[in-house]
């Protein structure tokens, strides 16, 4: 037995726990050492901020990797609103959210370099971007990588692609004709990522990889993509796994921990292919329809070291990845809008009228440059699709950085982040509308604010390439109202701009025994949810579907269904539909609210209760209570009040909890105001509730269906206008337009 000294403590202890004992002292001391350090002379020491962030990274952590995920940027929103302008957002990095100080930040020119900073971006490093231009950090390093790709995205090479353009948004129009006559649904932000991938995979490598006449667009790519960068928090922190993961491992191996992971070795294997034809076919003489970037790049003067397969490769997927997610989500955000927005859409073809072939006249991306408004809708549009929205740090490497009375130290870096910028509401009124006037009213609006596309010497080379979306648009516009018609009304379109998956969770539907609440649960068990079917009854289908479904939770892998007889204005029932779904799946992590009634003669104010005889509400009750508003109102308030609650104690759960409201919260009538003022009372509940997904992690949402036709009506045909739904653009949202 050996004796070891910890500070005060004296243990005795075997040589092996001896050595454990002293490795574990040693890094204790070493963090609280660390700790001092960083809290006292860290020369960010002097700057605002929480203790605990500048402590530790595990702040960070805490907020984008549990309890919570991805939540950070909320976080330091609110530490701006407690400390300021200028927040020290973790031991090494400030955080300013300024607006008149972008230029600051991201300067432009040789004379005010801006490196990148390497820990932020480190998870890139071993995922498809290692070694890109995206990835670089030396800004001498950098301007070398860009000044050999940026030629191929100046206005007169996209213009040079105009047939290439034209020919595949043809192909996307072509899709949404044969889908308006067989009443498809069209995953929009899949369709317009399989227009992007098509036209710069043949731009790129030469190579037509033809999603757009895939079955499935480009939806398992783009979801592969989002997850991808999903997991850029955790390879920050732990980039010993990513690089595990991503770079050691086998891929049958990859494939099995994550099929998302699996894409980056896949892809990268395949760009090494066409790199390695390159680099083989150099000086060839055959003839194609273009030079291809990277047959342009292997014969640059570029020196060997930049034009190895590896780091080629990971250009190539840059270009994959940016040229393909970002516009396509850009596109589908802008489209959104613009059906969404009927005056701007109006205004528009207006606009265009003189370039569609309904007037003889053959469109240019010039002459579409020209004209104001059609700019300011695509500078709008790129404004809300968020398609960066996190920070974006940089260092000054030669130079202090002077902010205000603060001097930032050389190498320390600085950052904005893109959301919170373009949605001040200093600058931009009322954020989160679709307004393209605003960029008109101001002409210096964009110069000076609008960062869509970041700013300085590294801004992105898609500022041209834009001309692509302005083509599409163009097309795209005039298909969804030619001739003064509305968008086709057996077209459905869908737009994701953040996914959540609910394979393997547990739902809740109340009114799931027919309408909308069966349709629902029909969808969540089709996608791998698990329901817990509540209502008073079940029409017949209702059961069809609990006798495929029903088998217990613990015996298969299968989504599973039970019923729970529960009538929603009693707050026993709701109670005990909460332990049984508890008791059977363990866990519950969806609610709907879905059941409700159209104020029937039982429960409305034209039959007052006590001197209509058709009224089931008691007179002479001492609390007093209405069943339509205990249907439509009590009851989705205290199925939220129990899910959150179950939540809250329960952070390993995302909750998300649906009300299905109606657009009679918004509209008034004299005939059911009953009805009107419940569904209303719940859009404003729902919408008080909007901090607590900043707060919890907890997703709260409201949607507003139309008028719903269903059994045993005699028209058997249901009804739904297209939606609007006013979500701040990082919510998950949908259009949709039943048959």
């Amino acid at each position: 037995m050996n004796r070891v000294q910890l500070g005060s403590f004296e243990l005795q202890c075997s040589s092996a726990q001896s050595v454990i004992a002293l490795v574990l002292g040693a890094y204790l001391q070493y963090c609280v050492i660390k700790v001092i350090y960083r809290l006292y002379f860290h020369p960010l020491a002097k700057f605002p901020g929480p203790k605990l962030a500048g402590a530790t990274y595990l702040y960070e952590a805490y907020y984008d990797l549990y309890p919570y995920k991805l939540r950070y940027l909320w976080q330091i929103e609110k530490l701006h609103q407690q400390y300021g302008p200028i927040v020290r957002i973790n031991p090494a990095h400030l955080h300013i959210n300024d607006p008149d100080f972008l230029d600051g930040i991201y300067s432009s020119g040789n004379k005010h370099k801006r490196n990148r900073d390497a820990w932020f971006y480190r998870s890139e490093r071993n995922g498809p971007l290692g070694w890109s231009l995206f990835q670089t950090v030396e800004h001498d390093v950098h301007r070398m990588r860009r000044a050999a790709l940026s030629p191929f995205f100046s206005k007169r090479n996209i213009h040079a692609l105009e047939g290439l353009i034209i020919g595949k948004v043809d192909e996307l129009v072509e899709r949404f004709a044969i889908a308006h006559q067989t009443a498809e649904v069209i995953p929009l932000l899949h369709a317009t990522g399989a227009l992007t991938m098509d036209i710069i995979s043949v731009y790129a490598y030469g190579k037509d990889v033809r999603k757009l006449r895939r079955p499935d667009w480009a939806g398992k790519e783009l979801e592969a993509y989002s997850k991808l960068s999903q997991l850029g928090p955790f390879g920050r922190h732990f980039a010993w796994v990513s690089k595990m993961v991503l770079v050691t491992l086998p891929m049958s191996v990859v494939e099995r921990i994550s099929p998302a992971a699996a894409l980056i070795p896949r892809n990268r294997a395949f760009f090494r292919g066409l790199i390695q034809d390159a680099l083989v076919t150099e000086g060839s003489t055959k003839k194609a329809p273009h030079r291809t970037i990277f047959q342009d790049i292997v014969q640059s003067n570029l020196p060997p070291s930049e034009k190895t397969p590896a780091r080629l490769s990971a250009e190539a997927n840059l270009l994959q990845i940016a040229g393909t997610e970002t516009t396509a989500r850009t596109l589908a955000v802008l489209i959104f809008h613009l059906i969404d927005s009927p005056a701007v859409l109006d205004r528009l073809r207006l606009e265009l009228k003189p370039y569609t072939p309904e007037s003889g006249s053959t469109m240019h991306l010039a002459e579409l440059e020209a004209i104001p408004y059609f700019s300011a809708v695509i500078t709008e549009g790129i404004r809300l699709s968020h398609v960066v929205s996190s920070r974006m740090p940089r260092y000054a490497p030669d130079e202090q950085i002077k902010y205000g009375k603060w001097v930032i130290p050389v190498g320390t870096p600085v950052m904005q982040s893109h959301y919170l910028h373009h949605t001040n509401p200093k600058i931009f009124p009322d954020p989160y509308e679709f307004n393209p006037q605003r960029w008109l009213d101001d002409p210096d609006l964009k110069s000076k604010y609008f960062m869509g596309f970041g700013r300085g010497t590294r801004i992105c080379l898609g500022i041209n390439p834009i001309q692509m979306l302005k083509c599409s648009d163009c097309f795209l516009a005039q298909y969804c109202r030619v001739a003064n018609h509305s968008p086709p009304p057996s077209i459905r379109i869908t737009i994701m701009s953040s996914t959540y998956s609910v394979n393997g969770k547990v739902a809740i539907v109340t009114g799931a025994g027919s309408g909308i609440g069966l349709a629902l649960t029909k969808l969540l068990l089709s996608a791998g949810c698990s329901v817990v079917l509540a209502d008073l009854k079940l029409r017949l289908e209702a059961e069809q579907i609990l006798a495929e479904y029903h088998h217990p939770a613990s015996t298969s892998s299968s989504p599973s269904a039970i019923f729970h007889l529960t009538d929603v204005a009693n707050w026993t029932h709701l109670t005990l539909l909460w332990e049984a779904a508890i008791k059977s799946f363990g866990s519950v992590d969806i609610v709907a609210s879905v059941a409700g009634i159209y104020e029937p003669p039982p429960s409305s104010f034209w039959k007052p209760p006590g001197i209509s005889p058709e009224s089931r509400d008691p007179p002479d009750a001492s609390t007093g209570q209405y069943n339509t508003f205990a249907v439509n109102q009590i009851a989705p308030i205290r199925l939220a009040q129990i899910a959150i609650d179950y939540w809250t104690q329960h952070r390993d759960i995302q909750g998300n909890y649906l009300a299905v409201a109606s657009m009679a919260a918004y509209l008034h009538s004299i005939e059911t105001p009953f009805y009107m003022a419940s569904k209303a009372a719940l859009i404003s509940f729902v919408k008080s509730l909007g901090s607590v997904r900043d707060l919890f992690g907890i997703r709260l949402s409201a949607v507003c269906p139309g008028p719903v036709l269903v059994r045993p009506s005699p028209v058997n045909i249901a009804i739904l206008p297209l939606a609007t739904l006013r979500l701040r653009s990082h919510e998950t949202f949908r259009l949709i337009q039943p048959d």
